[in-house]
């Protein structure tokens, strides 16, 4: 069977331009070509590796992969699919993390916020405190937390609705002191009183990879307003969902210190 360039573009559902892109590519060269009118024609042969070509590009893959797949090393085809899936799993995980920050901001109305003086009042908590590197903060607090989980379920019978963790401003060397504070409703037989404060605050729905953009955001909100920070900072976990709600705050002296602007 001889098929014409616009036959063939039509069997393929392409166009006649996208083959003539191949032939330049070296991917599906004319079984003929008419060397006095340039007219090009094509076989079954050239039908299915045309075929093939459309498949391959369905599964993402650029035509320059296409043609490593299709060439003559039988070891190009598996090692490019495997490749480009690779790449896809990681471009879905990307996007449901996307997905998940949309949800939590359309539920929460959060997260693209304004640092914002606050006064905190008492709170009931549980506390655990340990030491640990600067450059393993996230790792103490998460033992931390789930060390207060544990024990507040097992000893009062109560949850912990939120958890904060609170450490030094100033951490460079050495190890940090965390004080991690599980928040409750209502006092327990093991729960102590946090005494009130007031905190320059941003809350932020994210990863808590943007916890180093919120810090930079409200230290610099404290060095325009002229606030003097206590020497320590406080992140209060809202929820512990991969993407979460979490307050950066910064604990602020009371003197002299406006509610607002």
């Amino acid at each position: 069977m001889a098929l014409t360039i616009g036959e063939l573009a039509r069997r393929l559902r392409v166009s006649v331009r996208a083959l003539r892109h191949y032939e330049q590519l070296g991917l599906l060269v004319p079984a003929a070509v008419d060397v006095r009118t340039g007219y090009r024609s094509y076989t079954d042969a050239q039908l299915v590796r045309g075929v093939q070509i459309e498949q391959l590009k369905s599964a993402g893959l650029s035509l320059a992969d296409i043609g490593a797949v299709l060439g003559d090393d039988p070891t190009s085809f598996a090692d490019v699919l495997q490749s480009r899936r690779r790449e896809i799993i990681v471009q879905q995980a990307e996007q449901r993390r996307q997905v998940d920050t949309i949800d939590a901001l359309l539920a929460h109305r959060a997260g693209i916020g304004e640092p914002e003086v606050v006064d905190v009042p008492d709170q009931h908590v549980i506390v655990a405190r340990a030491n640990g590197r600067p450059d393993a903060l996230t790792r103490t607090i998460r033992s931390l937390i789930q060390r207060i989980g544990r024990q507040t379920r097992r000893r009062d019978g109560v949850r912990c609705q939120s958890f904060s963790a609170r450490f030094r401003l100033d951490v460079e060397e050495g190890d940090v002191e965390v004080e991690v504070a599980g928040h409750l409703d209502a006092p327990t037989a093991t729960s102590t009183m946090l005494t009130a404060e007031r905190q320059l605050r941003l809350e932020v729905v994210g990863t808590i990879s943007m916890l180093p953009i919120a810090y930079d955001v409200v230290l610099g909100v404290a060095d325009e307003r002229g606030l003097r920070p206590t020497g320590t900072v406080v992140e209060h976990y809202l929820d512990l969902a991969p993407i979460g709600r979490t307050t950066v705050a910064l604990p602020i002296s009371r003197e002299r210190q406006p509610l607002s602007r």
